[in-house]
C-alpha cells in the first residue's frame, strides 16, 4: 500500500436560483505532494458548473490514493458519474464516518507499512519467531479476508459471463425488431473491452536458437527472491455466515439469482445491482488483507516467518535479465523472425454506477 498522504473531499453543490443544496456529492482527494488544497481543486470543478460548490468535509490521511479508490468502490451503488455520487443526508454522513474509519486505520497502521517495507529488500534469516496473541489475530484476519474475497471473486466471475453471453448474442434475448433496444440495454450496465492481439517475442526459442546472442544482450543480476505464503490450518473451518452475516446474506442472494437466470425470473439491472455490492464487499475485505499482511511482515523483520502463522523468505538469486528492448532495435528483422501473435480477448467491464435509477428524495 503506498503510504502517498494527502486529503480526501466531499463536495457539495447549492442550486444558485434556489438556494437548494442538492443530493449530488463529489468524492475526490489531493495530494500532499501536490502543493494544493481540497479548496483549490473546488475552484478548478467549479468551471463550466451552474451551480455553487462548496467543500463539505475534508479528511486528512496517509495512503489517500488507496482510501479514495475504496470508497468510489464501497460506493458503488450511490455512485451517478465519475466521482459523484447521490446521498440522502444520512447517506453521506454514513459515507464520512466510513472515510474517516479508514483513514484512521491506516494512520495506525502506517508503521507496520513502513517497517514490512523497510524489511522487503533484506536476506531473512532461517529461523522462526513465536507466534504471540496479537500475531494470531492479524492471521486470522487474514485468512477471514481470503474467504470473503474468494467468494467474491468467483460470484463476480459468474455474473460477468452472463453479461458476456449477453453482449456477445443479444439476438437470443430479443426479437429482430428490439435487438437494438436489448444492447442498448446492457450498455447500461457493462461493455466489452476488446483486447487486440499483439506480437510476443519467444525469448525462450530464442535464446534456443541463438545463445550467444542472447548472452550479448543479457546482464546478470543479483536480486532479493522474496517469497511470502500464509499458513492454512486443514482443521480450520471459517463460516461466511459467522464472520459476516451481510456478505453472506447478499452471496446467498446471489447464488439464488444465477440458479433462475436461465428461467428469466431474474433481470440484469438485479445482477448487476448485486454485482455493486460485491464489489463494495471485495474492496473492504482486500483493504483488511493488505492491512493483516503489512502487520504480519512487520512482525517477521528479519526472521523468516512465523511458526504455525507464515513464511517470509528473502533470498539473493542470481539470474539473467534479456534487454528485449535493445535487442529488438539492434536486430528488427531476427526480432520479427521470433515474434509470435497472441489471443485476441474479449474482457465484460462492470459499470460501477447506478446513474440508470431514479434520483432518491432527501
Amino acid at each position: 500500500m503506498k503510504l502517498t498522504p494527502g486529503e480526501l473531499y466531499f463536495v457539495r453543490e447549492t442550486d444558485v436560483l434556489t438556494n437548494e443544496v442538492s443530493n449530488y456529492v463529489k468524492i475526490g482527494l489531493v495530494r500532499e505532494e501536490e502543493g494544493r488544497s481540497s479548496q483549490d481543486r473546488t475552484s478548478e470543478h467549479q468551471t463550466g458548473n451552474p451551480r455553487t460548490l462548496h467543500v463539505d468535509t475534508v479528511i486528512k490521511s496517509p495512503a489517500i490514493s488507496e482510501i479514495e479508490k475504496i470508497m468510489h468502490n464501497l460506493l458503488a451503488e450511490n455512485r451517478i458519474s465519475g466521482e459523484w455520487f447521490n446521498f440522502t443526508p444520512a447517506e453521506l454522513k454514513g459515507a464520512i464516518a466510513l472515510a474517516q474509519q479508514l483513514a484512521s486505520e491506516a494512520l495506525a497502521n502506517a508503521e507496520k507499512f513502513a517497517i514490512a517495507e523497510s524489511f522487503k529488500n533484506k536476506v531473512s534469516q532461517k529461523s522462526l519467531i513465536t507466534p504471540t496473541p496479537d500475531i494470531l489475530l492479524w492471521h486470522e484476519l487474514l485468512l477471514k479476508s481470503e474467504l470473503k474475497i474468494k467468494k467474491c471473486d468467483s460470484l463476480d466471475t459468474q455474473i460477468r459471463e452472463i453479461f458476456r453471453i449477453n453482449h456477445a448474442k443479444p439476438q437470443e434475448t430479443a426479437s429482430k425488431d428490439n435487438t437494438e433496444q436489448v444492447k442498448e440495454e446492457i450498455g447500461k450496465f457493462s461493455k466489452v473491452q476488446e483486447r487486440k492481439a499483439k506480437l510476443i517475442f519467444d525469448v525462450a526459442n530464442f535464446q534456443s536458437s541463438y545463445p550467444d546472442l542472447y548472452d550479448q544482450f543479457s546482464d546478470s543480476k543479483v536480486r532479493i527472491a522474496p517469497s511470502f505464503t500464509i499458513t492454512r490450518p486443514k482443521d480450520s473451518l471459517i463460516l461466511l455466515s459467522d464472520i459476516d452475516p451481510e456478505l453472506f446474506e447478499i452471496v446467498s442472494e446471489v447464488e439464488y439469482l444465477l440458479g433462475n437466470f436461465a428461467e428469466g425470473e431474474t433481470s440484469l439491472e438485479t445482477l448487476h445491482t448485486k454485482s455493486l455490492q460485491l464489489i463494495g464487499h471485495n474492496a473492504r475485505a482486500s483493504w483488511n488483507k493488505e492491512i493483516a499482511h503489512a502487520n504480519l511482515q512487520a512482525f517477521c523483520q528479519d526472521a523468516g516467518g512465523v511458526v504455525g502463522v507464515c513464511k517470509w523468505t528473502r533470498t539473493l538469486k542470481e539470474s539473467k535479465v534479456f534487454n528485449e528492448k535493445a535487442f529488438v532495435s539492434a536486430f528488427p528483422d531476427l526480432a520479427k523472425e521470433f515474434s509470435v501473435e497472441g489471443e485476441a480477448k474479449q474482457a465484460i467491464i462492470m459499470n460501477r454506477k447506478r446513474s440508470y435509477v431514479p434520483r432518491r428524495g432527501s
